[in-house]
């Protein structure tokens, strides 16, 4: 008998602790942020099971007052509110890599419990179309078909031109269908919106029907901050920052380069942004 109600205790428990937890729920990140909703005091656990690495960028205001503690560790994220706050924007993302994931949290008095949060990344099926998906070489660029060169895939044109930047000479070149173009340096204002860098042209390229240009993209707040590319004015096939998340102007980390993939050059897509200007601010 004793033992029966040993077991009975032991099984309440249990039934507490996973009402308390509940089975991870599964989130899915398409690029539109994602909203949670914390207790006081309740840690709730984020995991991301495609990246290995997490960074966050956490709200200033809620670092200055003390509300929100964040531990991350390998592909995990642990939050907890310390005291209530409103609906506030933050962004953690893969270290070095381009995903970003954006999060709406805010923090009450009410329980909400500790249940595991599963963040997986999802297709945004409007973001691209079927036939940007395989490239075909347009008939205005026979010349270069003539040779042997047909359009690169973006991640091909993506990898070649960051080597070009970041690798020794004795590791650049070497890639047929790729070749470089001239391309105006001068620095270009207001090309990502929120005005807080400094945008200067470094080289750019051409395979088939497609141009790739290499910004240099340069901090000028004193703060650290992370690039969304939803930020960037003008009409790309693809975008891609080196590294999403720069450092205070006067770090050794405070630049890093966005690469931009369209079907017409760097000039003629800005020339069709009136926002955008380029040697002027």
């Amino acid at each position: 008998m004793k033992t029966f109600y040993k077991l009975a205790i032991l099984f309440t428990l249990v039934l507490g602790v996973s009402a308390t937890h509940g089975a991870p729920k599964r989130m899915i990140y398409t690029g539109n942020p994602l909203s949670i909703t914390l207790g006081i005091n309740e840690e709730r656990r984020l995991t991301f099971p495609d990246a290995k690495i997490v960074w966050g960028d956490i709200s200033d205001k809620l670092k200055d007052d003390g509300a929100l503690k964040v531990e991350i560790i390998n592909n995990n994220v642990y939050l907890r509110a310390l005291k209530p706050f409103k609906n506030t924007r933050n962004v953690f993302g893969k270290e070095g890599g381009s995903d970003v994931y954006l999060f709406d949290i805010k923090a009450t008095q009410a329980k909400t419990g500790s249940q595991r949060l599963i963040i997986v990344k999802g297709e945004d099926r409007y973001a691209v179309s079927d036939k940007d998906k395989k490239v075909e070489p347009e008939t205005v660029i026979a010349p270069l078909k003539s040779r042997g060169s047909p359009t690169s895939g973006y991640a091909t044109m993506f990898k070649y031109v960051a080597r070009e930047i970041y690798a020794p000479d004795r590791l650049r070149g070497g890639s047929k269908g790729i070749y470089r173009e001239s391309v105006n340096k001068r620095a270009v204002y207001h090309l990502l919106r929120d005005n807080q860098v400094i945008t200067k042209p470094v080289g750019a390229w051409r395979s088939g029907s497609l141009h790739i240009t290499a910004i240099s993209v340069e901090n000028i707040t004193n703060r650290t901050i992370t690039l969304d590319p939803r930020n960037i004015r003008g009409f790309w096939k693809a975008s891609l920052f080196h590294s999403p998340r720069i450092l205070a102007k006067g770090s050794p980390m405070d630049n890093t380069t966005l690469y931009l993939v369209s079907n017409e050059t760097f000039a003629e897509v800005v020339s069709k942004n009136p926002m955008i200007k380029v040697g002027r601010r």
